[in-house]
């Protein structure tokens, strides 16, 4: 059994470094193909999913469905998602954008922890284990404790809209829900905070699709790929705001923080299941890739199984390996602060927490220069 602190080594951790080169330092070890191999290599196939779900925790249930449909897809079976699976996502990455907004984002942005009795009575705490209850129940929760309307409400504002409409409401909430303020109060910093936008976008038709799929089964069989990833030659970035159905145009830190509030408010409504994307697919024989839209962003899992049905190779290509990237949009945004100016261990916050790593960070800043 691994000890509390060989899973906190294996888990690892990142150092940001304002207004320097490199930016960023550190890593998951967990992530990298010779750990990967040690953990998994020779277990049966059925036993993959609960194994990497156990691995990652943070979206272990995004994991899990990854994995299982890797496995399906190397035996033969590339079907997609079935209703209870993806409630069961859908469910789980709602509940994930309100633990972070709870628990991450006070902590993060202001320093302090603030209560969460708001949560009280959410039904996808209360009826984790029935996903379909729970989302029905969503939207009439949200409205009372969360938004102050009626999510459909919300998002035709968002859809006619878009960023004027999320501050509008900011403005209108601010002093009455924590949401709300952490939104407000970090808007002006946010927004002054211009990133390029380099959205990871391999989704789209089944051939385009597939094609992308082809490509990345490739890469991700070559050395350290999964832990310094590039696409095309680029470094992209991936998150709510770059769902296949809906992306949102993320310009700024500000935009990507709001944008898992867009998410969230998205999954809560009506027939919304097929909102995150998800299959599978066979590159070759005994081969499987599977991805699914989750929290942080577009979750890929490849395995090949042997010819007993159990696993020789797997790999994982999570959302914080493109995000933390230290050739990035997040590294790029860093390496730009001035690296002694009194608001630079805040933008650096803001811009952490906006693209969301995984793992615990640390920033590191010199103490700031005075007159």
């Amino acid at each position: 059994m691994t000890s509390p602190a060989a899973a906190a080594t294996l888990a690892g951790r990142y150092t940001l470094r304002p207004g320097c080169s490199p930016s960023i330092e550190g890593g998951r070890p967990a992530i990298s193909p010779e750990v990967l191999q040690r953990l998994a290599q020779g277990k049966s196939a059925p036993l993959l999913p609960a194994l990497l779900g156990s691995v990652f925790t943070l979206c272990g249930h995004a994991h899990r469905i990854a994995a299982g449909s890797a496995v399906r897809a190397a035996q033969g079976d590339g079907l997609p998602l079935g209703l209870a699976l993806r409630q069961r996502l859908q469910a789980e990455t709602a509940r994930e954008h309100l633990q972070r907004m709870a628990l991450d984002w006070p902590q993060r942005l202001t320093g302090q922890a603030q209560p969460v009795a708001w949560l009280s009575g959410c039904p996808l705490f209360t009826h984790a284990d029935a996903p379909g209850d729970a989302l029905a129940a969503l939207a009439p929760w949200m409205h009372a404790q969360l938004l102050g309307e009626a999510p459909q409400a919300w998002w035709d504002a968002w859809c006619a809209d878009g960023e004027a409409a999320l501050l509008r409401w900011c403005a209108r909430r601010a002093d009455s829900h924590p949401v709300a303020r952490l939104l407000h109060d970090s808007a002006a910093l946010g927004r002054a905070l211009g990133t390029e936008a380099r959205p990871w976008l391999p989704l789209g038709d089944a051939e385009t699709t597939q094609a992308h799929m082809r490509l990345l089964a490739a890469q991700l069989q070559q050395g350290h790929f999964v832990q310094s990833p590039v696409w095309q030659g680029y470094t992209v970035e991936t998150g709510p705001w770059t769902r296949r159905s809906r992306p949102v145009t993320a310009h700024n830190a500000w935009m990507r923080l709001a944008s898992r509030l867009v998410d969230l408010v998205h999954l809560a409504l009506p027939d919304s299941t097929a909102a995150l994307a998800h299959g599978a697919w066979a590159p070759a024989p005994g081969e499987g890739i599977a991805w699914v839209e989750m929290a942080r962003g577009l979750l890929v899992h490849w395995v090949r199984l042997d010819e007993r049905q159990r696993v020789a190779d797997v790999r994982v290509l999570a959302p914080t390996e493109w995000n933390l990237h230290p050739q990035g949009v997040l590294a790029q945004a860093l390496a730009a602060l001035p690296a002694n100016h009194p608001d630079t261990a805040a933008q650096a916050r803001l811009l952490a927490t906006a693209f969301d790593p995984c793992v615990d960070f640390e920033i590191d800043t010199p103490e700031p220069a005075h007159a």
